[in-house]
């Protein structure tokens, strides 16, 4: 009873699909369960069967790719795709207690996480006693100096670090803005009132 599986991690997460086939090489046989490691020529491979289902999560643009791949056999699929995770702020809670949920949720992974909040909407009378409580809860987390850190990691390739930067262009930080590409170290930053057509606003 059950299903087999064939799992393809994110190439970008060497380590980690590394870990995954340990894992699950001590608990499951080959024949049920499966970890295929490899780049998107691998993905693009893997695409050509006819499974019985398909789950991907990622981005839009390799969710089309997947999507109308799984069409030429009817394969039905879940696509998790990007998104906003915007958070509302209207003042009738603890702001310090909202800072905190916050600052966990954005930098969990250095906020490379498909759920982590992407911006706050805040009514302007409590827009600076958030900002001055998410910065104290950033300290709180990482100390002043983030990049010393052990509990603050890093950008996960070259790739995305200059995406970051593409994003903050035009963009004036209240806080942080530190970076150190040599080390895909990118600090946490707070931007106030970016343009609404901003890749901060409009991309995940």
């Amino acid at each position: 009873a059950g299903n087999t599986v064939v799992l393809k991690p994110s190439e970008s997460a060497q380590h980690t699909a590394q870990v995954l086939t340990s894992l699950l090489g001590r608990v499951f046989s080959e024949d049920w369960v499966k970890v295929i490691e490899g780049d998107a020529q691998v993905a693009q491979s893997l695409l050509e069967i006819p499974w019985n289902y398909i789950f991907f999560t990622g981005s839009t643009a390799v969710g089309k790719i997947i999507a109308k791949a799984a069409a030429e056999h009817l394969t039905p699929v879940t696509l998790e795709l990007g998104g906003k995770s915007p958070c509302v702020v209207d003042g009738s809670t603890s702001l310090q207690k909202t800072a905190r949920r916050i600052v966990f949720g954005k930098f969990l992974n250095c906020g490379q996480t498909c759920i982590a909040p992407d911006y706050v909407l805040v009514q302007k009378e409590f827009q600076k006693p958030l900002t001055e409580a998410l910065i104290h809860e950033i300290e709180r987390a990482f100390g002043t100096d983030v990049a010393q850190s052990k509990d603050y990691g890093r950008i996960i390739h070259e790739k995305h670090f200059e995406k970051l930067l593409s994003d903050l262009k035009n963009c004036q930080p209240v806080y942080g803005g530190q970076q150190d590409k040599a080390t895909l170290f990118f600090g946490p930053t707070l931007v106030l009132d970016p343009p609404q057509d901003s890749a901060l606003f409009q991309e995940e």
